[in-house]
């Protein structure tokens, strides 16, 4: 069983209401594929509906990020993830942002 299939399986208990066992084929699916966004946010929906806007937050901030530089589908981005630094980069304090795209990578070239 994958990922997919857990979030699936979290999407049917989440349409029946059944909250807890929806949470838990959530965590499921985002343990075996951090980058699965959609779980995420259904788990972070999960989290509002609880009124717990802290983890609700937390699991949003795995996916969620401002893009300053206009970065297109499959770019390798720099990331800043941390909240004040990218609240400097968009040059305003009292905003709610733990990630900023940063740059767009042309490329990456190591010497020895």
């Amino acid at each position: 069983i994958g990922p997919q299939d857990y979030f699936e399986r979290g999407v049917k208990f989440y349409r029946d209401g059944d909250l807890d066992r929806a949470a838990t084929e959530f965590k499921r699916a985002v343990g075996l594929d951090p980058r699965l966004a959609t779980a995420h946010y259904h788990l972070a929906k999960i989290h509002l509906l609880r009124k717990d806007p802290y983890r609700a937050f937390y699991s949003l901030r795995e996916v969620v990020a401002l893009d300053s530089v206009d970065a297109g589908v499959g770019d390798t981005v720099l990331v800043i993830q941390e909240g004040g630094a990218a609240r400097q980069v968009i040059k305003k304090q009292k905003v709610p942002v733990h990630s900023v795209i940063v740059a767009v990578v042309d490329g990456l070239e190591v010497s020895a």
